[in-house]
């Protein structure tokens, strides 16, 4: 019997869902003083910069790679704030490890539609929960009868107040902010998907089980190894790994810069230290033509040991505390005609 569903998906950390398109340190306005970036109409900045006569000016630094800073830039070349203001499209916080003192990097932006709105793709969705439903890498098909009638629309579009820009952040050893930046959805946001299926091949009762047993392996078989008795991850803040669900509760890891656990099932029904032996041998044959690599057979050093794999948690920042990045909870509705 076919059956639709609500479904409301809500951030319990940041998420990001990437566009593809990267923005450039020249691209992007950095209020370092308001820790804000401003994201510019490039068409409005070309138009403003031939009034100005500015144009070759800017072209010749962005060529010769000396334009490291675009509000740098306008405000050097005499472009007021207000000025300024007429090129913005919108604006978002930084949430970030390093000091706001220092330049940024490239921004990693978020999905948008062709009217510029913000969305989560179906597809997105379908396939973080493709991989909580699957119990092994053999039944990972096309034909698996599963995933039937099985669609899920795209989210409800999101307004610009929703989103911010975030660091990426690893632990593994220590906690350490990296140079990579992304626009997330904000903690705590909200968006409603439509979910057709048919359930005599799979039914809600059945994917919300499914949620919450890969959850609770994940953290079980990967996180544990990563997150217990590390306390200089406890004087960071970290707070999220203690709080498991309900069992009413449907909570997983959705979008880029996840981890690499939150896409496969290696840790869903292996021990942990045969899920470390398969990774490695992916690393392996992965770098095998990368000389410098440690897993490249070209190197005389290669590792070999399933324990040296690398492993990391994927955080965030949130009111000062770390959390993991892009923790998600779902919940269904059935839609009754």
């Amino acid at each position: 019997m076919k059956k639709n569903y609500t479904v409301t998906l809500t951030t319990l950390s940041p998420v990001f869902i990437g566009s593809g398109k990267v923005m450039r340190k020249n691209q992007y306005i950095y209020q370092r003083d308001k820790n804000i970036v401003r994201i510019i109409d490039e068409m409005k900045l070309i138009q403003i910069l031939r009034e100005r006569k500015l144009f070759n000016k800017f072209l010749d630094e962005v060529s010769q790679n000396k334009l490291q800073d675009l509000y740098k830039f306008l405000k050097i070349n005499g472009i007021s704030s207000a000025n300024a203001k007429d090129l913005v499209k919108y604006s978002l916080s930084v949430v970030s490890e390093k000091n706001t003192d220092s330049p940024m990097n490239d921004l990693h932006l978020f999905v948008r539609n062709g009217n510029g709105d913000a969305y989560i793709p179906g597809s997105s969705l379908k396939g973080a929960l493709r991989t909580c439903i699957l119990e092994t890498l053999s039944e990972d098909t096309k034909e698996n009868e599963k995933f039937l009638d099985f669609s899920i629309s795209d989210s409800t579009c999101m307004e610009n107040e929703s989103f911010e820009i975030q660091q990426k952040i690893d632990f593994s050893k220590k906690v350490r902010g990296l140079p990579l930046y992304r626009e997330c959805i904000k903690t705590g946001t909200k968006v409603k998907f439509n979910l057709a299926l048919e359930d005599k091949y799979i039914n809600i009762s059945e994917i919300k089980k499914s949620i919450r047993k890969t959850y609770m392996s994940y953290h079980k078989n990967w996180a544990t190894h990563v997150i217990i008795g590390q306390t200089e991850l406890s004087a960071s803040g970290f707070n999220s790994y203690y709080n498991l669900p309900n069992d009413d509760q449907s909570i997983l890891y959705l979008g880029g810069g996840a981890g690499f656990v939150s896409k496969t099932l290696h840790y869903k029904e292996k021990e942990a230290w045969k899920a470390r032996k398969d990774i490695l041998e992916i690393l392996e044959e992965k770098f095998k033509n990368m000389k410098q690599s440690p897993y490249s057979y070209k190197n005389p050093n290669r590792v070999q040991n399933p324990n040296t794999a690398p492993i990391a948690i994927k955080l965030a920042r949130y009111r000062g505390s770390l959390i993991e990045l892009g923790k998600c909870e779902l919940s269904f509705e059935e839609i009754r005609v």
